[in-house]
């Protein structure tokens, strides 16, 4: 009879134990969003009034049966509140939260993916902000990756003001950005010693075309667009143009935002955060109609940066437009991506792909993705 190894059965189980627990965290964050959303869209769909008549909201649940029964009709109401175009096939933010991010996306390496101190390795090659100083953990790389004392970061950053300094772990809305104009050595000194934290990045300032700076030249105003690979092929959502209020330098929520059709041209009406539209905004704006320049470019730019990670299937980027009207890679989104405003034009977010994607995410077996495998560790 063969002897019992208890230590490899202990560890054995114990490996099991906790890549169980390991696995279950993301299912638990994905449903954490998903409820989050539903909190939030309860607050936004209460300032649209219901337009679902009966047989519509009758078609809506026959159209879902078939993939979840977690279906919210006052989303629909949301979608339809400006096109008034009815269409079952509008996915909600709840439905990309909880379901499909982690069909598209392998959330369990996103949080390194993310970290824009590394933005530039995944995106050799396409024109992205020029970065001057990484800080990552504490530790001062110039632009080759190369470690440098306080002294050659100072030297740097007074040689190439204005900059911007990003946060570059755990921030969204803009959050942990600022814009350095003009500092002196020992302003710059004060800064660098008291960074909260400890993983930033330091970036040229993109200077803006003047089509776009005109809506408001002291935030940097982007394209917002998405891509998503389905059955090895890359596709682009619909757009929008979004552009920061008042004297704010970066994009959070206090913004409006414009669709942008095939062609690049702006929407004229604008809306809100909130999903609330503004009527001729834009020429209350700029006072005349606003063309989105090389919108084909930007479409081509985006599919093709999206083969670099295809851990991640369903992005989201911001597109700059500088001074040369050249496209510019600001920064890609991997999580918690929120794309259902783009509906509010009446086009479902995956058009005809709709029905492939809901067959992928609901009815069809999948493979969890791989992350952290515990019994490496033993």
């Amino acid at each position: 009879m063969k002897e019992i190894d208890w230590i490899d059965l202990y560890e054995t189980i114990m490996c099991k134990l906790y890549q169980r627990k390991y696995d279950k965290l993301f299912e638990r964050l994905s449903k954490l969003s998903e409820r989050s959303y539903k909190v939030e869209n309860i607050v936004r769909n209460n300032k649209h009034s219901n337009q679902l008549t009966k047989e519509q909201r009758k078609i809506i649940k026959d159209y879902w049966k078939k993939y979840t029964s977690d279906i919210n009709f006052k989303n629909f109401n949301f979608y339809m509140s400006h096109s008034k175009e009815f269409n079952p096939r509008y996915i909600s933010n709840e439905l990309f939260a909880g379901y499909i991010e982690d069909y598209f996306n392998n959330l369990k390496l996103a949080p390194a993916f993310e970290d824009k101190n590394y933005f530039e390795l995944y995106l050799n090659g396409f024109k992205i902000p020029k970065t001057y100083i990484h800080c990552v953990d504490g530790t001062f790389l110039n632009d080759k990756y190369e470690i440098i004392n306080q002294d050659a970061v100072i030297n740097i950053l007074l040689a190439n003001i204005p900059f911007v300094i990003k946060e570059t772990i755990s921030t969204s809305q803009g959050d942990g950005v600022k814009i350095v104009e003009k500092a002196n050595l020992d302003e710059l000194t004060y800064l660098i010693n008291n960074l909260k934290g400890k993983n930033y990045i330091f970036q040229e300032k993109i200077k803006q075309c003047d089509l776009l700076a005109q809506f408001n030249n002291s935030s940097v105003n982007v394209i917002r667009i998405f891509t998503y690979m389905l059955d090895n092929k890359i596709y682009t959502s619909n757009s929008k143009f979004r552009v920061g209020l008042g004297d704010s330098n970066v994009l959070g929520e206090n913004v409006v935002n414009f669709f942008i059709d095939s062609n690049g041209k702006l929407s004229n009406d604008g809306f809100d955060s909130n999903g609330l539209f503004y009527e001729n905004l834009l020429y209350k704006m700029v006072g005349h109609d606003v063309i989105i320049p090389n919108i084909n470019q930007i479409k081509d730019l985006v599919m093709k940066a999206a083969q670099r990670i295809p851990h991640f299937k369903l992005i989201g980027w911001d597109i700059a437009i500088d001074k040369k009207y050249e496209p510019v890679i600001i920064e890609y989104n991997i999580t918690s991506l929120a794309p259902d405003f783009l509906q509010l034009n009446g086009i479902p977010f995956f058009e005809d792909n709709t029905e492939n994607v809901l067959e992928k995410v609901f009815v069809k077996k999948r493979e969890k993705k791989i992350g952290l495998k515990s019994d490496q560790y033993i």
